[in-house]
Formats: C-alpha cells, sequence, structure tokens
C-alpha cells in the first residue's frame, strides 16, 4: 500500500525534527523543502509530548527536578536539535 504524498512529507517532516519513528519507505528526503509546512505541527506534538511528560514528573519530582526531566527528554526527542541551535548563538 503506498501512503499519500502529504502522508509523505509529514513523516519526512518528523524524521528530519525528531526521533519518533516513522513507517519504512514513507520518506522521502528529496521533499524536504516542502515537508517544511509540516514543520508547526511537528514541533506541537513534540511540545504536547514535553508538556505530558512534564506534569507526570512534576506530580511526583520538585519542580526544578520536573524541568530537567522535561528537558532531558525533549533534547532525547530531538537529538538536541533546539538545544544545539541555543549554543550556536553563543558561538
Amino acid at each position: 500500500m503506498r501512503v499519500p504524498l502529504s502522508f509523505r512529507r509529514f513523516f519526512t517532516a518528523l524524521q528530519y525534527l525528531t526521533r519518533l519513528p516513522v513507517p519504512h519507505g514513507s520518506v522521502i528526503p528529496e521533499e524536504l523543502g516542502k515537508a517544511a509546512m509540516y514543520f508547526p505541527l511537528v514541533g506541537v506534538i513534540v511540545g504536547g509530548l514535553a508538556a505530558v511528560v512534564f506534569i507526570v514528573l512534576h506530580r511526583v519530582l520538585p519542580l526544578p527536578a520536573a524541568v530537567l526531566g522535561t528537558i532531558i527528554f525533549a533534547a532525547f526527542l530531538t537529538n538536541g536539535l533546539h538545544e544545539d541551535g541555543f549554543a550556536d548563538a553563543f558561538d
């Protein structure tokens, strides 16, 4: 079964920005520019997952530990993409 082009572009964006698994054969590296339209949606997914992690951690840990755990989770999920960009700002 062939994945529709819009889903393939979404999966391309998802694979580029995160570690989340995507269906095999659904990524089109040449279409990354067109897949950029899905970057905000991927950001909502990453932010939503990080928010859920924060809520769960904050119920069992003090605030600083919950924040640190959430940052570690988000860095793992995105391969440190945002943290690397932040560090590049100081180069």
